[in-house]
């Protein structure tokens, strides 16, 4: 299910990504260390959290992470609509899964 967003993506941050959509889905208690490292302690958290909410928790992240990178370049807006199609048709896919 996360395998579409742990490849080089979003300027070679997955990682970050994905510790803040676990942080995002956890109670602030239990949150992990954004720090970049695929570790013990975000695989544990990742293990706990339902897979579906987790990878359309992942989707949400990666369309702010579009929307950043053209309010830091404009001229990114052309690829914006690309993107966000692309994405919609991965949360349509992991909606389509049990």
């Amino acid at each position: 299910m996360l395998r579409p967003f742990l490849g080089s993506i979003l300027n070679g941050q997955p990682f970050k990504l994905l510790q803040r959509a676990i942080n995002d889905l956890l109670p602030t208690d239990k949150w992990v260390t954004v720090d970049g490292k695929l570790g013990r302690q975000t695989l544990i958290a990742t293990k706990t959290l339902d897979p579906h909410k987790l990878a359309l928790r992942l989707c949400d992240r990666r369309e702010e992470k579009y929307y950043a990178i053209v309010r830091a370049n404009p001229t990114q807006r052309k690829f914006l609509k690309g993107w966000l199609n692309r994405l919609n048709d991965l949360r349509r896919e992991i909606r389509s899964k049990p």
